[in-house]
């Protein structure tokens, strides 16, 4: 009985509207926060976190139901014990899709002997009951504002400030303290600013990818990521938006440079790239 009610509410969870989703705190408490043990009581609680991963969600894009879910399951099989991931959304600065942090969703390894013998009793066994629940708690909450997220994307907002973003986001990045850190960018990568645009007259033009890197590193729009893995999903998701309207198939000889733009974007801005899904990855997030 017992699980079947846990079931139900995982349903319901996953089913709340996107404003109702991104209004949860962004912040997910460890066991250890939620059941009132201090850092400064607990210091595995901090140097467990190894790996971190980034998950990075353009609002800009209407990816279609098997890429969402797609991601979804990446992220959710990622997590597990001393691990972190941290979702962000973006397109551009309009109202209500500015760049911002949704989920920030910690998941120490369970605590050592030592330290439970250190506690009371009545803690250990409140310890224990959350970090049974933790796994299934955490993959709601993954998966729900992972899906509301890219599920309310809007294909008419006027601009997506890709390269801004991943710029400002990559100094955060690299200023965590986790030994090996991971980004996953979910975006169609199609850049739309006033730095430059991979669109002209209603169509995707044919980029020159070290022009466009000048252009980059003119306008100080290039990042840091410190060494980071790199993943991509949806480069070259195209079904025709408000930008390209004279169109619905995005050749690979236009793709091609795109996708050399970012690769050599990504490996000047320190970062490690593992794979461009264009649009779909064929491996997972390491």
């Amino acid at each position: 009985m017992k699980n079947i009610i846990t079931l139900m509410a995982l349903v319901v969870a996953l089913a709340l509207p996107y404003s109702q989703a991104l209004a949860e705190p962004a912040l997910f408490k460890t066991c250890y926060d939620a059941i009132g043990i201090h850092a400064s009581e607990n210091d595995s609680e901090n140097s467990g976190i190894e790996r971190s991963l980034y998950v990075i969600i353009d609002e800009s894009v209407g990816f279609d139901a098997n890429i969402i879910g797609r991601v979804a399951d990446m992220v959710v099989e990622w997590s597990e014990p001393g691990r972190n991931i941290e979702i962000f959304r973006f397109s551009s600065n309009v109202e209500g899709r500015y760049s911002e942090k949704i989920l920030e969703a910690p998941y120490p390894p369970e605590a050592d002997e030592d330290f439970l013998d250190g506690i009371k009793r009545s803690m250990r066994e409140k310890l224990g009951r959350c970090q049974k629940q933790r796994p299934m708690q955490l993959r709601s909450i993954i998966k729900r504002k992972i899906l509301s997220t890219l599920e309310s994307a809007d294909k008419s907002i006027p601009k997506s400030d890709i390269v801004a973003t991943i710029s400002e986001l990559s100094r955060y990045i690299n200023g965590k303290e986790q030994e090996r850190k991971s980004v996953l960018i979910v975006s169609d990568m199609f850049e739309n600013s006033s730095i430059t645009s991979f669109y002209s007259k209603g169509s995707i033009r044919m980029l020159n990818a070290e022009n466009e890197i000048k252009t980059m590193e003119k306008n100080n729009m290039m990042a840091e990521f410190g060494g980071a893995d790199i993943y991509v999903v949806g480069l070259g998701y195209f079904t025709g938006n408000a930008h390209a309207t004279s169109e619905r198939y995005l050749d690979p000889k236009r793709r091609s440079p795109i996708i050399n733009f970012w690769k050599q974007y990504f490996s000047k801005s320190n970062g490690n790239v593992v794979e461009i899904g264009a649009p779909l990855m064929h491996g997972v997030i390491k």
